[in-house]
């Protein structure tokens, strides 16, 4: 039966800096989430056209994702 490789101190940072990295990437967009739904509140808009304004920026940022990966 095979024995499992010990982790290195150098594997164990990483795995530590990933989760951290992980964990500030889902807290930064709990933010940003709750950001849009206080604005969108406070703009007191009917919810059609903030959905309509989000699909507009959701498109944009397609685009701008395609373009840099070179898709367009």
């Amino acid at each position: 039966m095979a024995r499992k490789k010990k982790p290195t101190k150098a594997e164990l940072l990483k795995a530590q800096i990933e989760a951290d990295y992980k964990d500030s990437l889902d807290d930064n967009t709990g933010q940003l989430y709750n950001r849009f739904v206080a604005y969108i509140a406070e703009a007191k808009v009917p919810l059609y056209h903030a959905l309509v304004v989000l699909d507009i920026l959701q498109s944009e940022v397609l685009d701008q994702i395609k373009k840099k990966q070179g898709l367009l």
